[in-house]
């Protein structure tokens, strides 16, 4: 995998926080925010993933198959 490094600012006492629990934790803090964003991001998807469920289930959206795409795209 490819990094990329970027730069972060937090307020203080948040990063005197992160600080402690990297600390408490026996990691480093790339590492520790490193593997939340990763949960954060699981989080997010699965909002986005209950929201297109719900817009679904409240007929706000539909579930077309392939084909019926390719008849909607293709249809001149």
């Amino acid at each position: 995998m490819t990094a990329k490094k970027i730069t972060l600012t937090l307020p203080e006492n948040e990063a005197n926080h992160l600080n402690e629990l990297a600390k408490s934790l026996h990691m480093k803090k790339t590492e520790l925010i490193r593997e939340a964003l990763a949960m954060y991001q699981d989080y997010l998807e699965l909002s986005v993933v209950k929201k297109r469920l719900h817009d679904i289930e409240s007929k706000k959206s539909e579930i077309v198959s392939f084909e019926e795409l390719e008849r909607k795209v293709y249809a001149d």
